[in-house]
Protein backbone atom coordinates (compact mmCIF):
# COMPACT_ATOMS: atom_id res chain seq x y z
CA UNK A 1 0.00 0.00 0.00
CA UNK A 2 1.37 3.10 -1.18
CA UNK A 3 2.29 6.00 1.64
CA UNK A 4 -0.95 8.83 1.22
CA UNK A 5 0.26 12.52 1.51
CA UNK A 6 -0.07 14.45 4.94
CA UNK A 7 -3.05 15.84 5.27
CA UNK A 8 -2.70 19.70 4.97
CA UNK A 9 -4.48 22.51 7.49
CA UNK A 10 -6.98 24.40 6.21
CA UNK A 11 -6.50 27.74 5.65
CA UNK A 12 -8.71 30.97 7.04
CA UNK A 13 -9.45 32.73 4.73
CA UNK A 14 -9.39 36.55 5.76
CA UNK A 15 -11.09 39.73 4.45
CA UNK A 16 -9.07 42.50 2.42
CA UNK A 17 -7.53 45.07 4.25
CA UNK A 18 -9.21 48.07 3.59
CA UNK A 19 -8.43 51.84 4.63
CA UNK A 20 -10.95 53.15 6.86
CA UNK A 21 -9.17 56.46 7.69
CA UNK A 22 -9.02 57.08 3.54
CA UNK A 23 -13.10 56.40 2.45
CA UNK A 24 -14.02 59.26 5.20
CA UNK A 25 -11.59 61.71 4.18
CA UNK A 26 -13.95 64.45 2.08
CA UNK A 27 -13.23 64.59 -1.61
CA UNK A 28 -11.40 67.60 -2.99
CA UNK A 29 -13.46 69.91 -5.36
CA UNK A 30 -12.17 72.80 -6.73
CA UNK A 31 -14.53 75.60 -7.03
CA UNK A 32 -15.30 76.63 -10.62
CA UNK A 33 -14.59 80.43 -9.61
CA UNK A 34 -10.94 79.46 -9.10
CA UNK A 35 -10.22 78.24 -12.06
CA UNK A 36 -6.32 78.85 -13.10
CA UNK A 37 -5.61 80.45 -16.64
CA UNK A 38 -4.71 77.22 -18.05
CA UNK A 39 -7.86 75.83 -17.14
CA UNK A 40 -9.72 78.05 -19.35
CA UNK A 41 -6.84 77.19 -22.19
CA UNK A 42 -7.72 73.89 -21.52
CA UNK A 43 -11.35 74.27 -21.90
CA UNK A 44 -11.10 76.43 -24.97
CA UNK A 45 -8.92 73.58 -26.93
CA UNK A 46 -11.59 70.55 -25.63
CA UNK A 47 -14.13 72.77 -27.07
CA UNK A 48 -12.31 73.46 -30.07
CA UNK A 49 -11.92 69.75 -30.39
CA UNK A 50 -15.68 68.20 -29.78
CA UNK A 51 -16.09 71.20 -32.88
CA UNK A 52 -13.58 70.11 -35.42
CA UNK A 53 -14.38 66.78 -35.19
CA UNK A 54 -18.19 67.25 -35.02
CA UNK A 55 -19.15 65.73 -31.42
CA UNK A 56 -20.55 68.88 -30.75
CA UNK A 57 -23.08 70.74 -32.99
CA UNK A 58 -25.32 73.90 -32.22
CA UNK A 59 -28.81 74.11 -30.58
CA UNK A 60 -31.23 73.25 -33.51
CA UNK A 61 -34.89 72.26 -33.29
CA UNK A 62 -34.72 68.94 -34.61
CA UNK A 63 -32.29 66.30 -33.96
CA UNK A 64 -28.76 65.82 -33.37
CA UNK A 65 -26.86 63.93 -36.23
CA UNK A 66 -25.46 60.40 -36.03
CA UNK A 67 -22.20 61.20 -34.23
CA UNK A 68 -22.72 64.71 -31.99
CA UNK A 69 -22.77 64.26 -28.56
CA UNK A 70 -22.40 67.62 -27.25
CA UNK A 71 -24.86 70.74 -27.64
CA UNK A 72 -23.27 74.04 -27.97
CA UNK A 73 -25.10 76.72 -26.17
CA UNK A 74 -24.18 80.45 -25.01
CA UNK A 75 -23.99 80.80 -21.56
CA UNK A 76 -25.08 83.78 -18.94
CA UNK A 77 -21.83 85.53 -19.61
CA UNK A 78 -22.05 85.75 -23.40
CA UNK A 79 -19.98 82.50 -24.69
CA UNK A 80 -20.30 79.31 -25.78
CA UNK A 81 -20.24 76.17 -24.01
CA UNK A 82 -20.48 72.56 -24.89
CA UNK A 83 -23.46 70.72 -22.76
CA UNK A 84 -23.31 66.89 -23.06
CA UNK A 85 -26.50 65.61 -24.30
CA UNK A 86 -26.05 62.04 -25.17
CA UNK A 87 -23.47 59.24 -25.39
CA UNK A 88 -21.20 57.54 -28.36
CA UNK A 89 -20.96 54.14 -28.56
CA UNK A 90 -18.00 53.61 -31.15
Amino acid sequence: MPKSAPKRKAVKKTQPRTRASASKRPPTVTPPSKKTPSSKKEEAAYLETLIKTGQAVPVTGGRMPPGATHVLVKDEVGGVKAVRRRFSIS
